[in-house]
């Protein structure tokens, strides 16, 4: 297999840090993945990490909201329809409860 150049691993690593995965960039140059990780591997310190995992649904803007009206809000259930009115995908009572457990608030 022939090596890669010098160009080509430069641009696999500005792709790799536009948040591209190593997948799309070996198709796009049409290696093997393992290549652009062993890339990856050598450049790590330039490379941001991946944080994995699914993002959150109840963004932190909407928890702070919360927290503020939080004397209007007795419930959680009062707290989960409000949300509701202002998010574009409505989210459990579970979710907002454990959200506001977690900036030590508590509703019953």
């Amino acid at each position: 297999m022939a090596k890669l150049t010098k160009e080509k691993a430069n641009e696999t690593l500005r792709l790799i840090q536009e948040g591209r995965s190593t997948h799309q960039v070996a198709k796009m140059f049409d290696i093997c993945h393992n290549s652009v990780r062993n890339i990856l591997l050598r450049n790590k310190e330039n490379v941001p990490k991946n944080s994995g995992g699914r993002p959150r649904k109840l963004e932190e803007d909407t928890v702070n909201y919360l927290n503020l009206k939080r004397d209007v809000f007795k419930t959680a259930v009062e707290a989960t329809k409000e949300a509701n009115k202002i998010m574009s995908e409505p989210v459990s009572v579970s979710t907002v409860n454990r959200r506001l457990h977690e900036v030590h608030l508590k509703n019953k």
